[in-house]
């Protein structure tokens, strides 16, 4: 389908631009910004990241971050699937005490408080100034060593820092029934060959969810991959209202 030569195209312009948008996704400057009483451009990317997880889910993951681009690289060395389960709540282990301690200082320093999108990021990635050379790469080293050794989006599966915005936002927009970019299931549709499962690069039982009528899934990156390679039209991408 066009759209997804479209999808897999932002992906890699979006790998391309890393040296560019890194510290907006950065990890460690919205934690060094709180102990200096300074709300980073990346703790405001992650609020964004949030909002749109209220209507779109993780679709972010799957459409135009710069890492997941980089992973999706790697499925011509590593194609193995990771089965979606109980290790994906690692991400939440390191997100929890990680998000508490930005939370925490930015309360500390709650009076000079200060917002500043341009935080530490003069120049960004150069070659003249080798630290932040240095991050650059070791963060790609991880996210591809990762998918090297465990398999497709490992890194999104986890050690994603800014999955859990996106998770809790699509909670939200499911408490309160808004309407959601989401799977759209048909179950009559269905013939049980198990090609959407086949096809997820995160590893998730689709087929499970359209015999149910509901593939809502909290790892779905709402790529669209499984509808594309359904043979019967049993998946589409489209809006609907939130489920609690």
């Amino acid at each position: 389908m066009k759209w997804m030569r479209v999808r897999r195209g932002i992906l890699f312009v979006s790998f391309l631009l890393l040296p560019l948008t890194l510290f907006y996704f950065s990890p460690y400057l919205p934690v060094y910004a709180a102990i200096s009483g300074v709300v980073a451009g990346s703790m405001l990317v992650f609020g964004i990241l949030f909002l749109l997880g209220i209507f779109i889910g993780r679709a972010p993951c799957g459409w135009f971050m710069g890492c997941g681009g980089l992973q999706d690289a790697c499925f011509y060395i590593q194609d193995k699937r990771i089965p979606a389960g109980r290790k994906d709540l690692i991400k939440y282990v390191i997100w929890i005490p990680w998000f508490s301690t930005i939370v925490v200082f930015l309360f500390l320093n709650r009076e000079g408080l200060q917002v500043d999108p341009f935080f530490h990021i003069e120049g960004g990635i150069s070659v003249a100034r080798a630290p932040f050379f240095i991050i650059y790469y070791l963060v790609i080293f991880l996210f591809v060593l990762l998918s090297l050794i465990f398999g497709k989006r490992a890194g999104c599966h986890y050690i994603c820092w800014m999955a859990p915005f996106m998770v809790f936002g699509r909670k939200l927009g499911n408490l309160l029934r808004l309407p959601q970019l989401r799977l759209m299931t048909r179950t009559e549709n269905c013939i049980h060959c198990t090609i959407c499962s086949k096809a997820c690069p995160m590893g998730i039982d689709v087929q499970a969810g359209v015999e149910k009528g509901n593939a809502e899934n909290s790892e779905c990156i709402l790529c669209g991959e499984c509808a594309q390679k359904c043979p019967k039209n049993a998946l589409k991408l489209g809006i609907a209202r939130g489920q609690r």
